[in-house]
């Protein structure tokens, strides 16, 4: 192992926003104090001040987590085949809906895709090695409605 280099350090969102000229350092400041007086995360203040649109959050965090933005309202649908992987039961607990196979990698678009809990249950579930992506929750909480509310 390398002893010269430093370790990576995952970018926080804030940092990301500013580098891409979305919100100023004061701004910021406002909000992160705001964040931690009514205990609410930072993508909820910049929405609610329309300072910032959902999709600019999720393509930040995508960025940060290293992850694909899988967009559930976009023209790539959701595989039917693919979907029927796991119950409309996980699919609403989890907040993860299988999107579609690359190979041998189950893609899947979840709310929160650092939830490595969720992902490994997922796999153990479904077989497959899962390549998690992240989503928008209203966009799935839409989806989900259409795949499965005849069925409940």
């Amino acid at each position: 192992m390398d002893q010269g280099k430093k370790p990576t350090r995952m970018k926080r969102i804030g940092d990301l926003l500013q580098e891409k000229g979305i919100t100023s350092p004061d701004a910021l400041e406002k909000f992160l104090r705001e964040r931690y007086e009514a205990g609410i995360v930072i993508s909820e203040i910049l929405q609610e001040m329309e300072l910032i649109m959902e999709y600019q959050i999720l393509n930040a965090l995508s960025r940060q987590l290293h992850v694909p933005f899988i967009d559930l309202d976009g023209e790539q649908p959701v595989d039917m085949h693919v979907v029927r992987l796991m119950s409309a039961e996980l699919v609403k607990s989890n907040k993860a809906l299988p999107w579609r196979l690359e190979g041998d990698t189950l893609v899947v678009a979840m709310v929160d895709p650092s939830n490595q809990k969720v992902i490994s249950n997922i796999a153990l579930i479904t077989g497959y090695s899962i390549k998690p992506g992240i989503c928008s929750e209203k966009a799935l909480e839409e989806v989900y409605q259409k795949l499965f509310s005849e069925k409940e």
